[in-house]
């Protein structure tokens, strides 16, 4: 099973060496390529820089199984339990996509009116490339998501899983 883990880090905020280095040291330990992305005017230009979590997660998910985003300031605290274990865990076979929590209900990651879009896990499959790519889109549907900071992206992924019967393309995202 190829694992990737994704980061984006842009600007020079104190935590930056710490993280890199704690997820780097994790993902040696079990073999996971470690990604470290900084957003460039010709991928985003017309959002705010955290949107380039979601291009490159769409663009790295055809090379991997699974592919984990961190947010820069999230890192591995259990460096004895593995990503695979994760999966074993939270995904049966309809799984394409868990979502991190640190909202008032830990049970559930939807536990208030936005997904916390920090730290996902993501199965390669046709289908949740496309909700990757549809995500990045959303701002061209709806501009507003665009700078809306700190939670731009994540109420655009709000929109458009749960927009409608918190359903897309069939899927079922939960209640």
């Amino acid at each position: 099973m190829k694992i990737a883990v994704l980061t984006t880090q842009w600007g020079n905020l104190p935590y930056f060496p710490y993280s890199s280095r704690i997820n780097a040291a994790y993902c040696r330990r079990y073999g996971y390529e470690f990604l470290i992305e900084s957003p460039r005017d010709d991928w985003i230009g017309d959002r705010n820089p955290i949107w380039c979590k979601v291009l490159r997660a769409a663009q790295h998910l055809p090379e991997n199984d699974y592919l984990l985003f961190l947010d820069a300031d999230a890192w591995f605290h259990d460096h004895s339990k593995s990503i695979e274990q994760f999966i074993a865990e939270q995904f049966d076979s309809r799984t394409l996509m868990v979502l991190g929590t640190d909202r008032t209900s830990r049970e559930f990651a939807w536990s208030d009116e936005d997904a916390n879009t920090g730290v996902w896990v993501v199965r390669n499959t046709p289908l949740m490339q496309h909700i990757l790519w549809e995500w990045w889109y959303v701002p061209i549907y709806d501009p507003r998501c665009a700078h809306d900071w700190p939670i731009g992206n994540s109420s655009a992924v709000c929109k458009m899983l749960a927009g409608q019967g918190r359903q897309f393309a069939g899927l079922e995202v939960g209640s």
